[in-house]
Order: C-alpha cells, then structure tokens, then sequence
C-alpha cells in the first residue's frame, strides 16, 4: 500500500487536528489506483472533504468523490473499487452516492470514496462546496467553530457530530449569504471580549461560531438554533438571561417578527447603556420589478426562495407590483423601513448603508457583481445595513 501515514482515525471517533500538507500527496496516492482500476468507468476524480482545503481543521480521513460517467454500471464500479482493498458500504442515495471505506487495520479508516455521476447535482455540491472553503476565509472561520464545537461535544459519536455538520453543508445559499454580512458584522464589533447576543442565528448557528473565536461571550437566539450552549432554541422574547449585553447583533431576523417595535423595544432594554445594535436586514420594499428580472434572469438550477418566486409570479398572472405585495403580506414581512423607524425612535442611527442582498441565491453571481449592476441601476439594492447605540 502507498504510504498513508498522515490520516487514519479510528471506528466511531471525532478527532479534528489541524491541516497536514501531506494531506495532498496522501489523496494522490489514494486517487491514482482508483482511476488504474476504474478506467473509464470514471470521467474525474478530485480530492473533496475538510482535509481538501488548507488551513481548515479536519478529521484525518481522506474524502473522495469519484465522478462516474453516465454509462459507468454500478455493479462493475463496486468490483472495480472493492477489488483495491476497500470495503463497500452500500448505496446512499443522494446522500453521498456508492460508499467505501479503506482502513489501514480492522477498526481505523483511512479513506473514503463516493462514487457518484460526474456533473449530478451531488458531484456539484461537493466540489462547490470544498470551492468555497478554499476561497472564502471567513466562510472557513466559521465552519472550523462549528466543528470543533461539534467534536468537543461529540467525540465519540461519529453520526451525531456529521448531523450537527449537515445544516450548514447544506446551505450553500446561506452559507455565501453568512460570509459576506460576517465582513459587515465584525467590523462594528468592540474589542474582545464583549458580551454579545445574537438574534435569529437560524439553524446554522449564525456569526455565534465566528465572534466566540475572536474570543468574545457569545449567545445565539432562535426558534431553529442549533441545540445545546451557546444557543437558545426559541424566541428571543423568552430568552432567560437577561443580564446586559455589550451588543446585539439582528441579522435578517426582524421583518418576520410579530411586532418590530416590540422587539427593538426588547431589543433595547437588553443592552447595556451605549450598547451597539447592529442589523443587516432585506427590504422587501425595494424588490422591484427590474431588480426581480435581473435576478430571475440568473437563478441556477437548485431553485431556492428566488426560484420559488419567479414560478409563482409566471403562475399568479399578476403584475409584479400586485404579486409581491401579495406576497409580502401573506408572509407577514413588515418592510425594512419599517424596523429602521423602529429603531431611530429608541436609538441613535451611527451608520446607515444599503448594500447587495441577492447574489447567495443566483447561479455564479458574486458581491461584486451585484454591486455593478446596482451601480449601474440595474438593481436597487436591498439590503440594509444599520448600526445604532442606546440611548
């Protein structure tokens, strides 16, 4: 066997150590008799997972995906691969495609291949989502809080710390949309350490992660948080500690609420004095037609609210203005202005800015390309981005 020192971890444990270069060279020596034996069963062979992306934490087990070309037969890629040593663990569907497992010895494994259709939507998924990693810092940042929380509460419980993992590889929309607003958010942050809560965090756990890191005492509020400390899983009316926070921080978490004055008056009395509001939030009152064209024109292929929308305009037969004020309001979504009202009659606005909303849910779009075309006028912008201190 080639050499394959530098991974191995065994049955059932979550242990993350840091990046080893060797990681590269160890995938090679995995890849090259995959492809001898698979021939041209496969169309493409890459190096995906956590041990695929510098710089990110990861359990020392190399992942591959295996991209099988449409006529590749299942039973012939299971002799192919089984016949190299590997164990098969059966068929997941498109929840990581044909399995095997190599171990060095009877209970550590060193490597596992998921054979999928080169260019699927799975195939996709894992190399825009090892993509991502490679290229967004912060989007790193994050995902390394998230698993290094995950394996200290589960170190030896495989299955729960790869389901405490799934929200946010499954999110790649939220995800962009994540590492961009952190950019927005950090920047108002006072100097560790400081007492921050965070409202609406979602299932993903929010920037929560990424301020703990920077070693501030961070609490995550949410109907859908993730379970366990720091995360309150409800609404942040019913959070229990009451204590002052330095900051808190709303992102796109207020124009679902019941009342917005209500919260920003909870919102208020839940900050210390000269505390910092801090809220990025979508105003659904700048989504005019032209700026749903433009987006519509762009949706990708994994639908997403975007998508949802442009099927039930084309459907409704209404004119945009009429659908989407009938859409608004159906959805109880109180407009930006709104939740700024809201908050300049509790608060003294420091900074105020509007910036790009869309671009996590269209196909290849980035920051910068948005940004143009609101430049441009294409686009009204839609975001808003507001930062106030109590009074």
């Amino acid at each position: 066997m080639s050499d394959l020192s530098s991974v191995g971890l065994e049955r059932g444990r979550v242990r993350l150590v840091d990046h080893d270069p060797r990681w590269a060279a160890a995938f090679e020596d995995v890849r090259a008799p995959l492809a001898a034996a698979l021939g041209p069963l496969a169309a493409d062979i890459q190096h995906i997972g956590s041990t695929a992306v510098p710089g990110l934490p990861a359990k020392p087990i190399i992942d591959v995906a295996v991209g099988l070309t449409g006529d590749a037969d299942a039973g012939a890629v299971v002799a192919a691969i089984t016949g190299l040593g590997y164990l098969f663990k059966g068929d997941q569907g498109d929840q990581g495609g044909l399995l095997f497992e190599l171990r060095s010895g009877p209970d550590v494994g060193v490597a596992h291949v998921h054979a999928v259709r080169h260019g699927d939507p799975q195939w996709a998924r894992y190399l825009d989502f090892r993509d991502r990693l490679r290229s967004d810092a912060t989007l790193r940042e994050s995902y390394a809080g998230l698993k290094r929380s995950l394996a200290g509460r589960f170190p030896s419980d495989r299955p729960a710390y790869t389901e405490g993992k799934a929200p946010f590889v499954s999110s790649l929309p939220d995800l962009a949309w994540l590492a961009h607003s952190w950019a927005l958010v950090r920047a108002q942050l006072p100097p560790a350490p400081a007492r921050i809560l965070e409202v609406g965090c979602g299932p993903l756990g929010g920037h929560v992660a990424a301020m703990a890191a920077l070693g501030h005492d961070v609490t995550g509020v949410d109907p859908e948080a993730p379970e366990g400390p720091p995360f309150h899983r409800a609404p942040v009316e019913e959070l229990p500690d009451r204590d002052p926070y330095d900051v808190v921080v709303a992102s796109l978490s207020l124009h679902h609420v019941d009342d917005p004055g209500q919260v920003v008056s909870l919102l208020h009395s839940l900050l210390a004095p000269g505390g910092r509001l801090v809220i990025v939030e979508w105003a659904s009152e700048r989504f005019d037609e032209a700026t749903a064209r433009w987006c519509f024109e762009r949706l990708g292929a994994t639908g997403g609210w975007l998508a949802r929308r442009a099927a039930g305009w084309r459907e409704s037969g209404l004119g945009w203005d009429d659908f989407v004020t009938g859409w608004a309001k159906e959805h109880g979504m109180h407009p930006a202005g709104r939740i700024r009202e809201a908050v300049a009659g509790r608060f003294t606005i420091a900074e105020e800015s509007w910036g790009p909303y869309y671009f996590a849910d269209l196909d290849g779009v980035t920051v910068e390309q948005e940004l143009a075309a609101i430049d441009a006028g294409d686009v009204t912008a839609g975001c808003l981005r507001l930062t106030a201190r109590r009074r």
